[in-house]
């Protein structure tokens, strides 16, 4: 672990913020650069990544703060803006950023799922890169094992729980590029909002795989398993659902 870099004499930056800022500034450069690759607007790119970027912070953090640690700022409402102190939950994030994104392609009458197919692999990109601020920092720590991989962290030998997450989304990029790659050499006609689909079918199930082995503290259990846990079940369920209707729309043009 390295929670903070030491700049000088009682200066230090944390490690968390760091990484979590360039992997963000990673994503939406990639972003921005698919949309121009497209040709898609390129100031609907960028006001969909200021959108994003907004409404992921504001939703990852309400999130934690309304869930995970309610009775610590119902006592202390002030520690709710102190941000510097952590306390994010990316699905809170996602959440929000999509429906922000939604609403502002139904306001600007953009097609929402050409842009979430180009926003998922650089959202798989960023959040495997930000997963390893979170195992620089020593949170979401995994459950004691005493596997060769194990790291010390918490006090005990753990499940690297966050670069397993890593590890599993940049096979989830692996897979998007490798299908998006496919189907332009093929020209196969594939129904737009698939890739963002596959996306959070593979997201989903990598994130299951991460609370699985987790025992960080994070909110009460809802029948046994962490909100988060069952907001990736959501998650796996919705794109399932979404490649099911796509391939009927593809299927069935009179349906388009």
């Amino acid at each position: 672990m390295q929670p903070e870099i030491l700049l000088g004499s009682g200066v230090s930056l944390p490690t968390y913020y760091l990484v979590v800022s360039l992997s963000a500034l990673a994503g939406c450069l990639w972003f921005l650069r698919r949309a121009e690759h497209k040709r898609m607007p390129r100031l609907i790119a960028i006001d969909l990544t200021l959108i994003v970027l907004v409404a992921g912070f504001v939703g990852a953090r309400l999130l934690h703060v309304t869930f995970e640690e309610p009775e610590y700022y119902r006592q202390a409402p002030a520690q709710i803006f102190a941000i510097w102190n952590g306390g994010f939950v990316f699905l809170g994030g996602l959440i929000a950023a999509a429906l922000g994104a939604a609403f502002f392609c139904d306001w600007k009458r953009e097609p929402f799922w050409l842009w979430a197919d180009l926003a998922a692999p650089a959202a798989a990109l960023a959040y495997a890169f930000g997963r390893v601020g979170c195992f620089l920092n020593g949170c979401c720590y995994g459950s004691e094992c005493l596997l060769p991989w194990a790291v010390f962290m918490g006090g005990a030998s753990r499940h690297p729980t966050q670069l397993y997450a890593s590890a599993w989304e940049l096979f989830t990029l692996f897979v998007l590029l490798t299908v998006e790659r496919i189907a332009r050499r093929d020209k196969l006609p594939i129904a737009p909002g698939s890739f963002f689909a596959i996306w959070l079918v593979f997201h989903g199930m990598g994130r299951l795989i991460m609370e699985h082995f987790r025992v960080d503290p994070r909110g009460d259990e809802i029948w046994g398993l962490s909100l988060s846990s069952w907001l990736s079940l959501i998650l796996l369920g919705s794109g399932l659902a979404l490649l099911l209707q796509f391939l009927k729309v593809r299927s069935n043009p009179l349906r388009r």
